[in-house]
């Protein structure tokens, strides 16, 4: 799909787990990927909105500088972070969660984070953001992960209503 990078546009963007396994029912797969995004979010200077992770898949919203594009900084997320979380689960991890997400029969030879590609929607007028923020706010309610929003830990609800940055920080809109 192609994506269009227009100077001081927002993109609501998506990227699922490969086969929709649920890496990220591991709280540990969750403080990985959320440490990338603000590691490349102060590496790439892009602004950042929102977010939300769910057991299989991620929501995030980001302005590109006029440096770099989205899906510059989506390749950088995901690759670093399928390194990692490869890492955590073979070589760090003695608990054996790595059977809670791939039964045995069904595993690879490769290890696979992340679908090739991902989802992105521009942004273009404030309503649309608060439409896409709100969205993502209430997807674990939606998805019924949890009855109360503020129960979901990996979600940018918290930095919009609690006012501060846990785990990760976000721009508020001006």
């Amino acid at each position: 799909m192609k994506k269009y990078n227009i100077p001081g546009q927002i993109h609501f963007v998506t990227i699922k787990t490969y086969k929709n396994r649920t890496f990220f029912k591991d709280s540990n797969c969750c403080n990985i990927l959320l440490n990338e995004i603000s590691f490349y979010n102060n590496k790439l200077n892009f602004r950042f909105f929102g977010y939300v992770i769910m057991p299989n898949h991620a929501h995030l919203l980001i302005e590109p500088n006029d440096a770099i594009n989205i899906s510059k900084i989506i390749q950088c997320i995901k690759t670093v972070s399928a390194k990692k979380v490869k890492r955590y689960f073979f070589f760090d991890h003695s608990t054996g969660s790595w059977d809670d997400v791939v039964p045995a029969t069904r595993r690879e030879k490769t290890f696979h984070l992340w679908q090739p590609n991902f989802f992105d929607f521009n942004v273009y007028t404030e309503s649309k953001f608060i439409e896409k923020l709100n969205y993502i706010h209430n997807n674990p309610v939606g998805a019924g992960l949890v009855d109360d929003i503020e129960d979901w830990v990996y979600s940018s609800w918290h930095n919009y209503h609690c006012r501060h940055s846990v785990p990760i920080k976000v721009e508020f809109m001006e």
